[in-house]
C-alpha cells in the first residue's frame, strides 16, 4: 500500500489513515468540508474506511462522521493512494539508486518481473546483464516503478528502446 505523510495538506476525496497493522490501515475518506457556525469551525464530513489488499472498504453502511482538521493532522497523518496494478507485458521503468540510470523491466506477474537492463546495486557488475526477480524486490531497489506508456506508432519519431 502506498501511504505517505500528508504534512497537513489534505482535501476532498483524500483517504487519510493512521497506520498499517496486520495488512490493514484504518482511517477516513474526506467527503466535504463544511462550516459549523455554532462552534465557529470547519469539520470534514467523512466516511470511516479500512484499506486491505490495495482496496478501500467502507464498513459502516454509509454512515458519516464529522472530523476536525486537528484530528486529521494529529491522528491520521498519512494519505493513502492505491498501488499501481500492472498487467502482463507492461514495460516498467525505475531508477537505479547507485547511478540514477533508468532501469527497464517487463511485468509478467508479482513473482516474475524480467529485467532488461543490467543491475548495478549490491555489487552486481556489468556481467549481470539480464535476469528476473519479484516485483517487490525491484520496487524496493528501483522504485517507484512506473508503466512506460507509448503514444502509438508514428513513422520517423520512434524513440529507440535503448534510449529510454
Amino acid at each position: 500500500m502506498a501511504s505517505t505523510a500528508h504534512k497537513g495538506n489534505f482535501g476532498t476525496n483524500d483517504i487519510v489513515v493512521y497506520g498499517y497493522s496486520s495488512g490493514t490501515s484504518y482511517g477516513y475518506r474526506l467527503v466535504k468540508q463544511i462550516w459549523i457556525s455554532e462552534i465557529g469551525d470547519y469539520r470534514w464530513i467523512s466516511t470511516p474506511i479500512k484499506v486491505r489488499n490495495n482496496e478501500v472498504i467502507e464498513y459502516t453502511n454509509g454512515s458519516f462522521e464529522l472530523v476536525s482538521d486537528k484530528t486529521v493532522r494529529d491522528e491520521y497523518p498519512n494519505r493513502w493512494t492505491k498501488d499501481p496494478e500492472y498487467t502482463k507485458g507492461d514495460i516498467l521503468v525505475g531508477k537505479s539508486k547507485n547511478s540514477s540510470k533508468k532501469m527497464l523491466f517487463v511485468y509478467l506477474s508479482n513473482d516474475h518481473v524480467e529485467r532488461l537492463t543490467p543491475r548495478d546495486d549490491y555489487g552486481f557488475g556489468e556481467d549481470d546483464q539480464f535476469g528476473y526477480s519479484t516485483l517487490s524486490d525491484y520496487e524496493n531497489n528501483f522504485g517507484p516503478l512506473t508503466i512506460h506508456r507509448t503514444t502509438g506508432y508514428s513513422q520517423g519519431n520512434n524513440e529507440k528502446f535503448s534510449a529510454l
